[in-house]
């Protein structure tokens, strides 16, 4: 690459204007926008390499921006949104002229959310597989028959993961917050679903959002639900994980416990007990923040909905309370047991994590 193309790209990249930097990497062979990426993700420049991660970018060089602020979000820096085009206008539904269904299902830590739209021109179908922080891996909408739907059930029934009905103002509303998030960090292709389920959740406009319906089943007593929560929190173990921390909260906890284990030796194992405590009750103040708490609630509530006919009531009775606590009560002593009880689980004899799960 010649000295004064380099020396262009990163001019354009240091004045920190976005429309500037796409402009200089569009119109650079796609070698010299690729070192110009090279340079921006080791001095880690998130901001001018999600100006590359847009739509009026060459799709070549999108896809090089994409996978350096994947690799850079993979090891914990903030990444901002990426700029995407306006979806193009929908036509005018009203809420009488949609029939919408939704479906879910869940295996320990990824979801599946199905959303099916019918209205005089077409049937629409919105699917979307959610990884354990709700981020989109998977998914898109596509046409069908209701055939097609009836296949699309039998599919997931076969593969392990039976889809089950639930309000459909509840799918809409979780589709929405997740094509709102960045896309998941576990597939450098994860953006392109994301987007597709962006661009067109529109059509689900008409669709009012709606609570969970699981949260019916925790009962209108708060006591009884919370008094359910820490019993759970008294048993919870590895394999009652609807999922597990990721990789850099579990490393950030057990760098703080086995910074706490390394102090001045302490004898007596009920001290030693307190420190550990202390460590974890911080972790949950500071690391597990509102998002991570609706989260955990989510896929408890998740849990308790499909498990409502196929577990013992008692069980998903319990997911129900856990779920409700955490999202109604995130304050409550109830849920900060969950929470410190949850983080507990992640620690073995000896200090080492849980094995990591195949996704």
């Amino acid at each position: 690459m010649a000295d004064d193309a380099l020396g262009g790209l990163l001019d354009a990249a240091s004045k920190g204007d976005p429309a500037a930097i796409r402009a200089a990497a569009s119109s650079a062979p796609l070698d010299d926008a690729g070192k110009l990426i090279d340079v921006l993700a080791d001095e880690k420049a998130v901001g001018p390499l999600a100006a590359l991660d847009s739509d009026d970018v060459p799709k070549a060089i999108r896809k090089l921006a994409r996978r350096a602020l994947h690799r850079l979000r993979s090891r914990g820096v903030k990444v901002p949104e990426p700029v995407r085009a306006a979806p193009k206008a929908m036509p005018a539904q009203t809420p009488a002229a949609i029939e919408a269904t939704g479906w879910i299902g869940f295996t320990p830590p990824i979801l599946r959310l199905v959303l099916t739209l019918r209205d005089r021109s077409a049937q629409r179908v919105c699917e979307a597989v959610l990884d354990e922080r709700d981020r989109i891996l998977a998914g898109g909408w596509f046409e069908t028959s209701r055939k097609g739907i009836r296949t699309l059930l039998d599919d997931a029934e076969r593969q392990g993961m039976p889809l089950a009905e639930i309000a459909a103002g509840h799918v809409a509303a979780r589709l929405r917050d997740a094509a709102g998030r960045n896309a998941s960090i576990h597939s450098d292709e994860a953006s392109g679903p994301r987007d597709r389920v962006l661009r067109l959740m529109p059509f689900a406009d008409p669709i009012a959002p709606a609570d969970h319906p699981a949260l019916e089943m925790a009962g209108p007593d708060d006591g009884a639900a919370d008094a359910e929560t820490l019993r759970a929190a008294g048993t919870l173990d590895t394999p009652d994980l609807v999922f597990p921390l990721d990789e850099r909260l579990a490393g950030e906890f057990l760098a703080s416990l086995n910074a706490v284990e390394a102090g001045p030796l302490v004898v007596s194992p009920h001290v030693a007990e307190e420190r550990r405590a202390g460590v974890i009750r911080k972790f949950c103040e500071e690391k597990l923040d509102a998002e991570f708490c609706r989260g955990l609630a989510l896929r408890h509530l998740d849990r308790a909905w499909l498990a409502r006919a196929e577990r013992d009531s008692e069980d998903a009775r319990r997911d129900a309370c856990v779920g409700a606590a955490l999202l109604r009560r995130p304050g409550s002593a109830a849920a900060a047991a969950f929470l410190e009880s949850f983080v507990r689980v992640h620690v073995r004899r000896g200090g080492e994590p849980p094995e990591p799960r195949e996704e």
